[in-house]
């Protein structure tokens, strides 16, 4: 829709004719009423000042009161690392008093984007003076009706405080949480149009593949299961913990979680976890107990919802042994620190760091394999579906859904292919010899590393 003011164009584009009319009765209405035009918006002054009014920051603070009781704790610390990029981006540089802009930030994550409830202490002086320049400073929502400063906007998320480009997992979240705060700036009727539709502009793609070169192998996890006990009695009880990220393919979340009356521990033979939720640490600033750690659901499930994983014999000795000789915490904890406390990430993977320099050679330790705890899950997965567990079941025991598992693991389902081809081979000619092509540069779409043979009719008229 288009309109003139003291001989200036504006428009508003819309999704269809309904609201675009609704937008022109208002106008009408306005200029009926006599209401004077703003020649800078092209609005009446009823509807400019309604517009005006809600800065970016009233509004995603209003937002994030929203959805910091559906979120997760690292959700609800991703959504402000992302709107704090986005504040940033949108201030008036040309307000005077601006404090440096660490201090904005740190005020902006501190403060600005968690609720009031969740504070723990009073804003310093420096957050209270940074807050109050931000909320002056601070851009209306309207301003991204304009494509140029969306594009601002997005750019500012790509990059780095240093200028360099950001992680394409990074840029992803952060423009999620622009997202959704643009989305409710258009249930209030503070946008007309969606903002990101304006600009042609697409963050860098993300690796859903894991790199193969972080997965260990089965002597490398032996190696580094017994590298732990030459570092100290506070390493050596992490042993069954790493175990059972690998043996088991649990999350470090969901290992934390695991509680004595859940496993089950036969004296021989496989036995099984019943695992009932997870412990992801995001900080104590975004749980709402104030503790490093809150338990939750299983991922992506209901919260009542439960996984039963079977674990092999070796598994199953080591969680008995470990109990034996440890004991579980006061909740019936399996895995604690030397206090009886819960695990944290920095006390398991420091273990993990030094168990990689007794273990490896330096080339090994020099690569990424196993740096972090979750390679052992990714370790685990792959023994799973590269020795011919169905699909399913292997996404099942790892909680995934199948199409995920099928695409973080799309080369070693490759090998998989492989293996069973050589099998039914052998089950169709006993005589003939093994393949020799590679599982990992052939295309599985064409079977066998021979000529196909014609695919067409032409194709097989020609042959003839």
């Amino acid at each position: 829709m288009r309109w003139t003011v003291d001989g200036r164009e504006f428009h508003e584009s819309f999704r269809d004719k309904t609201p675009a009319g609704y937008y022109l009765t208002d106008l009408e209405t306005a200029y009926r009423k006599g209401e004077p035009f703003d020649t800078h918006t092209g609005l009446p002054a009823s509807m400019a000042r309604a517009k005006s009014t809600t800065t970016w920051l009233a509004h995603a603070r209003d937002y994030t009161l929203l959805q910091w009781p559906r979120l997760s704790p690292n959700g609800r610390r991703s959504q402000a690392e992302g709107l704090t990029t986005v504040t940033m981006a949108l201030l008036d540089r040309r307000r005077r008093g601006a404090p440096p802009d660490a201090e904005c930030r740190r005020a902006l994550m501190r403060f600005a984007f968690r609720p009031e409830t969740a504070w723990t202490e009073q804003p310093p002086p420096d957050a209270v003076v940074a807050l109050a320049w931000l909320e002056t400073a601070s851009l209306p929502v309207h301003v991204l009706s304009n494509p140029a400063t969306v594009r601002s906007v997005l750019d500012a998320c790509a990059r780095k405080l240093d200028g360099t480009p950001s992680a394409a997992s990074v840029i992803t979240r952060k423009r999620a949480a622009l997202s959704g705060a643009c989305g409710y700036a258009l249930e209030r009727g503070l946008l007309t149009t969606p903002p990101l539709k304006s600009v042609r502009w697409r963050p860098p793609a993300v690796a859903d593949a894991i790199d193969r070169r972080i997965v260990p192998t089965p002597q490398q996890v032996r190696d580094l299961l017994a590298a732990l006990e030459q570092i100290g009695p506070w390493a050596e009880r992490l042993q069954t913990f790493f175990a059972t990220l690998y043996y088991a393919a649990l999350r470090p979340s969901e290992a934390v979680a695991l509680r004595e009356n859940t496993c089950h521990l036969p004296d021989s033979g496989w036995g099984w976890l019943d695992l009932l939720g997870s412990e992801a640490k995001a900080g104590s600033a975004w749980t709402d107990t104030g503790r490093p750690r809150q338990a939750r659901g299983l991922k992506h499930r209901p919260a009542t919802e439960t996984r039963r994983v079977p674990i092999p014999p070796i598994l199953v000795t080591m969680l008995r042994d470990h109990l034996k000789r440890y004991g579980a915490g006061l909740d019936g904890r399996v895995f604690t620190n030397m206090r009886g406390n819960p695990l944290q990430d920095s006390g398991y993977g420091r273990a993990l760091h030094l168990a990689r320099a007794i273990a490896f050679t330096p080339d090994e330790a020099a690569s990424p394999v196993a740096r972090r705890a979750y390679d052992f899950r990714h370790g685990g997965i792959t023994v799973w579906i590269t020795n011919g567990l169905p699909i399913t079941e292997a996404a099942r025991r790892a909680g995934q859904g199948i199409d995920v598992l099928m695409r973080v693991y799309a080369g070693f389902l490759l090998i998989a292919y492989t293996t069973a081809e050589n099998a039914i081979s052998d089950a169709f000619d006993p005589d003939s010899a093994p393949g020799d092509a590679s599982p990992i540069d052939r295309d599985p779409t064409t079977g066998p590393d021979t000529d196909p043979g014609p695919r067409s009719r032409h194709d097989r008229r020609d042959a003839a």
